[in-house]
């Protein structure tokens, strides 16, 4: 089994996972875009229930094959977008984009 390093990449545009081994050489690569919907405002937004889908799924794939065991984890995102939490960890409301100048 390849001990691995997971990246998740999240652009604006593109969507990216990297898995890495020791010695940073790209094992698996992924990468996907999704249409944005719009948030209470009517303002262009991530569709946060497809991104999290999809890292979760993505993740839990490579997680749980028999040929890598993933030891670290990292995430890159864009820009300084809000959503809230409820104390569990689950979305409560919408998901506002940092370029919004209302939320």
């Amino acid at each position: 089994m390849d001990k691995a390093i997971a990246i998740f990449d999240i652009g604006k545009t593109n969507k990216k996972f990297f898995l890495f081994n020791y010695s940073f050489e790209i094992l698996k690569q992924e990468s996907i875009r999704f249409d944005e919907t719009t948030d209470a405002d009517g303002f262009p937004s991530e569709d946060l229930k497809k991104l999290v889908h999809w890292v979760r799924t993505t993740f839990d794939k490579y997680n749980q094959s028999d040929r890598y065991q993933i030891t670290h984890l990292n995430f890159s995102t864009y820009g300084a977008s809000l959503v809230y939490l409820n104390e569990i960890g689950i979305d409560t409301g919408l998901f506002y984009n940092y370029l919004n100048q209302n939320s």
